[in-house]
Order: structure tokens, then C-alpha cells, then sequence
């Protein structure tokens, strides 16, 4: 999929000040994806500067959000990210940082989540349903309303999580 968002469509949709000089700094005017894919899209999650924006973007329409369904995301530098709702069912996050990520609503179903760090990470109403969680790092992550059936916990830190009575 082929996608340019102009200045002009950036503006007209409430792009904030510090997004625009930013692609100024770039020296883009428009920006031009000659494909948006899982693996677009999972770069763009790894880029902390770009990272801050994906969001807005999709929230705006502007881009579409690609299912990361099955995504190698082993390593990725996560945090803070904005992920509510998204797919990342049967996702290989092996050693993520994901403390502090926005991760509500999110489909983490037979993810790998094996030592990934979700530290203070919202999980409200997650589907971790058959999740690999071994050794990740919960400590004070807020799981209420999260879908833990048959997720795997052992060795995970655990230390104040919020809704596991």
C-alpha cells in the first residue's frame, strides 16, 4: 500500500508544532510510504521519534494500522508506546520494553512475551490469553480486566500488579 500525507493534510488535521518541526528538521514536506506493511510499521514502532506520532496518525486516519499479528518484535524498545486495541496476537516479544506502554484492549493471545519488561504498563482488558510470560516483569502493571486463561507466569515479577486477585 502506497501512502502520502502532505503538510497541508497534516496541518488541516491538527499536526502539533513539535510533529511539524520535526519533519522539518527532516526536510520532508510530505511524507511518502512506498509500502505500508507489518514490517513498515514495526520499524516505525522502534523509532522513538516517529513512535510518538504513529498513533495520532492512525487515530486521524491518516495512515491505517496494520495487524501485528505474528510480528517479530524480539528486543524492541517499547516504551510508552501507544498500542490500546492493537494485534499482537501470537507476536514474538522476547525481551521487549514495554513499561509503561499503553497496551488497553490490546490482543496479546499466545504472545512470547518470555522476559519482556512491562513494568507500570496498562494492561486493562488485555488478551493475554495463552501468553508466554515467563520471567516478564509485571511489578506495579495494571491487568484489571485482563484475560490471563492459560497464560504462563512462571518466574514473572509480579510485585504490586493491579487485578490479580
Amino acid at each position: 500500500m502506497n501512502i502520502t500525507i502532505t503538510r497541508q493534510q497534516l496541518i488541516g488535521t491538527g499536526a502539533c508544532k513539535p510533529a511539524l518541526d520535526w519533519l522539518d528538521e527532516l526536510g520532508v514536506q510530505d511524507i511518502n510510504i512506498s509500502e505500508w506493511t507489518q514490517a513498515a510499521q514495526g520499524f516505525v514502532l522502534g523509532c522513538s521519534e516517529a513512535r510518538r506520532y504513529l498513533f495520532w496518525l492512525w487515530h486521524n486516519t491518516l495512515i491505517p494500522i496494520c495487524s501485528m499479528s505474528g510480528a517479530d518484535l524480539r528486543g524492541a524498545n517499547l516504551k510508552r508506546a501507544n498500542l490500546q486495541g492493537a494485534n499482537l496476537s501470537k507476536a514474538n516479544l522476547q525481551g521487549a520494553n514495554l513499561s509503561k506502554a499503553n497496551l488497553i484492549e490490546t490482543n496479546l493471545s499466545k504472545a512470547d512475551l518470555w522476559g519482556a519488561n512491562l513494568k507500570r504498563a496498562d494492561l486493562i482488558g488485555a488478551d493475554l490469553s495463552e501468553a508466554n510470560l515467563q520471567g516478564a516483569n509485571l511489578s506495579k502493571a495494571d491487568l484489571s480486566g485482563a484475560n490471563l486463561e492459560r497464560a504462563d507466569l512462571r518466574g514473572a515479577k509480579i510485585k504490586y500488579a493491579i487485578g490479580l486477585e
